[in-house]
């Protein structure tokens, strides 16, 4: 009982104790209890007070059951020594039921913890906006958009950091609380920048931090379907974003567009303060698999950040940079010595000539489709493909997963699909390019096998070992967290 409600409070953790998407889940997944396998229940102290009050409840239910069927049977005129005898049989019973009903343990805890948790997010924001409100000097810069966010965010910080003491948002922390914890925690008299990372899930989130946060300086990375099942429509997710720039004041403000995007093209094209836009469309780009380089202030640049996709995220930093009047010679430093950015196309060797690309974060259609790019530009061989697929696409998922399987077919050798999610889709997709899948590749037909025809190896990982050869590459692309089977 207490796995099963652990579980279930791992899951509501997941999804950002948001009541109505655990209630989606757990109709759709009944009876599943994830396992912490690729991250752990974080015991914070709304947590830890969930889970208890949870189990609070859960006995005084429990209780009130047994005590109203024994009165009623009683009532019915059932004899004393009949309900001594039947008690074990009703306990037992009321065991296996509240057993079995750990969401809704959950969901009255939340519901009855409400009003003390508005109170505390107030406290919380309240803090933070009265330390943002004596900061006289300080400049925030606020970055959002479908994809991108988090590169940008480490790349401008890094960036920036050559001129100014600088602060950022941790990891691909986005909410409102996580803003404002951000600058509870770690803003102080010497940070002159704090670069916010800002997320949404549904309209007014994002102006909702720009209350808070008051910046000056705004880029919108692009504008995809993700997160489609949330927002339903492409044009509420555009309306979301687009609170950023109608939060920056009207003068002496910044709003940077990647004109790379139609999304993020349209909302340049209505912005009516001062804007700037980044493309790397006409761009001599060239990338090999330790570094990329690109022309930027008439010259050649060297960065190790692999991919178009980096260059671009690295003109947004650049814009921001210039508008902060940081010199180019700072800038060209900077940009020489970024480091890779944690599960975007970091290049990790495992073993002498074998290279894995992890870019394992949170994928989108743009972005997997940009990284396809890159490793088809690359010499390596077998080039192997491993991924759940794409999610939160809403209608579209299935169809976008098998385009997605398609296109990996022209550049990939080998394919593990990982993840029940998106099997069907991605199998399908692959079946269509010509391809054969298989539950075991055995050792015999390999060598036949990996010139020939690409393979869809549904179960298992073992096949690693096998089809590595020196200069093979392996692309990590998308990660699932455990609430995906």
């Amino acid at each position: 009982m207490f796995k099963k409600l652990k579980s279930h409070l791992y899951v509501l953790q997941l999804l950002e104790y948001n009541p109505r998407l655990f209630l989606d889940w757990v109709s759709k997944n009944y009876g599943y209890y994830p396992l912490e396998i690729k991250g752990k229940l974080g015991w914070s102290l709304k947590a830890k007070v969930l889970f208890l009050f949870s189990l609070l409840i859960r006995s005084i239910i429990s209780v009130g059951v047994i005590t109203v069927l024994l009165i009623y049977m009683r009532g019915r005129g059932v004899d004393s020594s009949y309900l001594i005898l039947f008690f074990p049989i009703i306990l037992l019973l009321t065991y296996i039921v509240v057993s079995n009903l750990p969401a809704l343990w959950l969901i009255i805890a939340s519901l009855f913890l409400s009003p003390l948790e508005k109170i505390q997010k107030y406290l919380i924001i309240n803090r933070a906006s009265t330390k943002i409100k004596k900061a006289k000097n300080l400049k925030v810069i606020g970055i959002t958009g479908s994809f991108g966010k988090t590169s940008v965010k480490h790349i401008l910080n890094q960036i920036l950091s050559y001129k100014f003491k600088t602060l950022a948002t941790p990891e691909s922390h986005n909410k409102i609380l996580s803003v404002a914890q951000t600058v509870n925690r770690r803003l102080n008299s010497e940070t002159q920048v704090f670069i916010a990372e800002m997320g949404a899930y549904k309209p007014g989130e994002i102006k909702e931090i720009c209350r808070l946060v008051k910046p000056e300086i705004g880029v919108i990375t692009g504008i995809t379907i993700q997160h489609l099942s949330r927002f339903e429509t492409l044009e509420k997710i555009k309306k979301a974003k687009y609170e950023l720039v109608e939060s920056l004041p009207k003068d002496k403000s910044l709003a940077v567009f990647n004109l790379n995007n139609q999304g993020a093209k349209e909302l340049y094209e209505k912005c009516p303060i001062n804007k700037v836009g980044y493309s790397t469309k006409e761009l001599k780009i060239e990338v090999d698999s330790k570094a990329t380089t690109f022309d930027l202030f008439s010259q050649r640049v060297r960065t190790t950040l692999l991919g178009a996709q980096n260059v671009g995220n690295i003109k947004a930093a650049v814009a921001v940079a210039r508008f902060l009047d940081m010199p180019q010679e700072s800038i060209i430093e900077a940009i020489a010595n970024l480091k890779p950015i944690p599960h975007r196309l970091e290049p990790i060797m495992v073993a002498p000539g074998t290279t894995i690309l992890d870019d394992a974060y949170s994928s989108n259609i743009e972005g997997y489709l940009a990284t396809f790019n890159l490793i088809k530009s690359l010499n390596n061989y077998p080039k192997i493909l491993v991924t759940p697929g794409l999610v939160e696409l809403g209608k579209s998922q299935f169809d976008e997963n098998a385009k997605m399987a398609k296109e990996a077919s022209k550049i990939f050798d080998y394919a593990v699909v990982v993840n029940l999610e998106n099997r069907v889709a991605l199998t399908k997709g692959f079946l269509a390019s010509g391809w054969t899948t298989y539950d075991r590749v055995e050792e015999e037909e390999l060598s036949e096998w990996i010139p020939r025809y690409g393979g869809i190896e549904k179960d298992t990982l073992e096949i690693f070992p096998r089809i590595t050869k020196p200069n093979s590459l392996i692309l990590l692309e998308n990660d699932l967290p455990d609430i995906y089977r």
